[in-house]
């Protein structure tokens, strides 16, 4: 191994650092046991099997990425809609350009979508 690689091994953790972790840890890992005999309850199964932890850590890996896709879906579908109301009722009290009428309510629709396939489960 490298020094540098070395000098970070052995990099001393403040006691508080070990207690967080070790929470975390045990944490992530309750749910992890929690998930895997919901998912041997759910099929029948006598015992929770190796094939359940594995299902439930992908879930819960997979899971973290959606929420980040979802929570990126509602940012995109609230700026939006936001564009929508502000455009749309200004071009609509000057009335000055139906094109850009048009363009706003299609950015709303837009928003809405995005807004409902970040809210879906």
């Amino acid at each position: 191994m490298s020094d540098k690689l070395l000098e970070l091994v052995d990099r001393p953790l403040h006691s508080h650092a070990v207690e967080v972790a070790r929470e975390s840890v045990d944490d992530y890992a309750a749910s992890l046991v929690v998930l895997a005999k919901t998912l041997a309850f759910q099929r029948g199964d006598d015992e929770v099997l190796s094939t359940h932890v594995y299902e439930a850590l992908n879930t819960l890996q997979n899971r973290k990425n959606r929420t980040r896709w979802k929570d990126f879906l509602l940012a995109i579908g609230g700026a939006l809609f936001g564009a929508f109301v502000s455009g749309f009722v200004t071009e609509l009290s000057t009335g000055h350009s139906n094109v850009l009428l048009t363009v706003y309510v299609v950015l709303g629709l837009i928003g809405m979508f995005a807004i409902f396939a970040g809210l879906q489960d």
